[in-house]
C-alpha cells in the first residue's frame, strides 16, 4: 500500500474517488488535492473524526460542539446534530450503514 504523510496533520482520510483527502486532528481540518496541495482550511476547531460520503460530494466532521456536514465545493459547515457520542472515530460507523 501507499503511505501518505503531510506535515502537521495527525490523521488523513482519502475521498472515495481518490481526488482529495482531509487532514484533521486537534488543530482542525484541511482539504487537500490528491497530490498534497492545500485547497482550503475547513475549520480550526478540534476534529475527533471524519468520514466522506460515498459519492465524494461531501463529508462529515465530528467537532467538539457537534457533527457537521460539508458539501463540495462550498465547504460551508451545516450542523447536523449536537447530540453525538464522541469517544473516537468509530462514532461514524452508523453513517456508513454498517
Amino acid at each position: 500500500g501507499v503511505i501518505q504523510t503531510i506535515a502537521n496533520e495527525q490523521r488523513l482520510i482519502f475521498s472515495p474517488n481518490g481526488n482529495y483527502f482531509i487532514g484533521w486532528g486537534s488543530s482542525g481540518a484541511r482539504l487537500y488535492s490528491s497530490d498534497g496541495i492545500l485547497i482550503s482550511t475547513i475549520t480550526n476547531n478540534s476534529v475527533k473524526a471524519s468520514i466522506w460520503e460515498p459519492s465524494t460530494k461531501g463529508f462529515y466532521l465530528l467537532q467538539s460542539n457537534g457533527l457537521y456536514q460539508y458539501v463540495l465545493p462550498s465547504l460551508q459547515g451545516k450542523l447536523v446534530t449536537q447530540d453525538v457520542y464522541a469517544n473516537n472515530e468509530d462514532t461514524f460507523v452508523w453513517l456508513r450503514g454498517y
